[in-house]
């Protein structure tokens, strides 16, 4: 996912329903200088934009490069409320392609 000031008000809303269905999130904060209150969560890896210049919005896939590892990467917009199972509904999508599809 990723971020920038002028999203706060969006991005507080659609964080508490993106956190329950992931494990981590790699959050790529576009413009901040620290970590927003609400992103105080032991699930999230804040990645600032000082650290990666240029990326801007294509930072919310960085997380896929620094995972190792097999694992299941969804992105998310900070302006959109997920359903509760979105990420359960991307996996099963995933699985009866037995992997080989983008979801």
């Amino acid at each position: 996912m990723s971020t920038m000031p002028s999203r706060l008000a969006t991005f507080e809303r659609a964080l508490p329903r993106i956190l329950p269905q992931v494990e981590r999130l790699y959050l790529f904060l576009d413009g901040y200088r620290a970590l927003p209150a609400c992103a105080a969560d032991p699930k999230i890896v804040p990645l600032f934009s000082a650290d990666f210049v240029e990326l801007h919005a294509s930072g919310k896939f960085l997380g896929a490069a620094i995972h190792r590892g097999d694992h299941l990467y969804a992105t998310f917009d900070d302006d959109i409320l997920y359903p509760p199972h979105h990420v359960a509904r991307l996996a099963a999508a995933l699985a009866r392609h037995r992997g080989r599809a983008v979801v």
